[in-house]
């Protein structure tokens, strides 16, 4: 799988549908109901919530300065990509693609270009990227304040939010 260096607008495009279609399967919900309008609020408000924790207001000028010293990339299809920062931050990794095991050439492909820490949430995560040799060097608690509007505490719990370096 071939990847390809992108302007922010055509990835966060990729990432938008990419982040809306798991948000919408995490949550059961169809994707093509968009008349669902708890679900459009909810995803909204997701966004939201992102935007504001990494000082975004939303509107494009807006992250395009936030997100300067950062590259994006994604596939030919456009259905799987990742971000990476001059100081070799991965963000914003996805796979939305059919392609069982693209997640993971793209976290090589960002480890080749230079990627050595990244964060996520505690879980699944954690372990995953544990496999490709990261290691957590710092835990923060779950920070309600950040938590999607609707958040269900009992099926999804408070994971921390877990640092990881490369070693």
């Amino acid at each position: 799988m071939k990847f390809y260096e992108v302007n922010y607008k055509v990835f966060n495009c990729a990432l938008d549908k990419s982040a809306r279609s798991a948000f919408l399967h995490k949550y059961g919900c169809n994707d093509s109901n968009d008349s669902n309008n708890n679900n459009e609020r909810g995803y909204k408000s997701y966004l939201s919530t992102l935007l504001h924790k990494y000082g975004c207001s939303g509107d494009d000028n807006d992250n395009e300065t936030t997100l300067k010293g950062y590259k994006f990339y994604l596939s030919s299809g456009k259905k799987v990509g990742v971000g990476l920062s001059n100081t070799g931050e991965i963000i914003n990794l996805f796979n939305n693609s059919k392609v069982r095991g693209a997640g993971k050439l793209a976290l090589n492909f960002a480890i080749a270009k230079g990627g050595t820490h990244l964060n996520c949430f505690d879980g699944f995560l954690r372990w995953y990227y544990w496999k490709f040799g990261f290691e957590c060097v710092k835990k923060i608690p779950w920070d309600s304040k950040y938590a999607p509007k609707n958040w269900d505490y009992k099926k999804y719990g408070t994971p921390d939010v877990i640092y990881m370096v490369l070693l």
